[in-house]
């Protein structure tokens, strides 16, 4: 199956550098409030749960630096 064949489900597969961002998922050189997780950024792990893995991950990662930059500005 081709990605136009796939649609959406390719929408946001690697759309981001890891390079881009900080290791919490921030994006500075755009936002310092901006934070991205799981398959917007261009990160592939093997079959058996790792992709899953990273979306938590690096959900929770992102959620707790947005949380605490709230913090900070309020």
């Amino acid at each position: 199956m081709s990605r136009a064949e796939m649609g959406i489900i390719w929408a946001h597969h690697k759309l981001y550098a890891r390079t881009s961002v900080d290791k919490f998922g921030g994006w500075p050189n755009v936002s310092p409030a901006l934070y991205l997780a799981g398959e917007a950024m261009d990160v592939d792990g093997d079959c058996g749960g790792y992709n899953l893995q990273w979306a938590w991950s690096s959900g929770y990662a992102a959620a707790k630096a947005l949380a605490d930059h709230m913090a900070q500005t309020t």
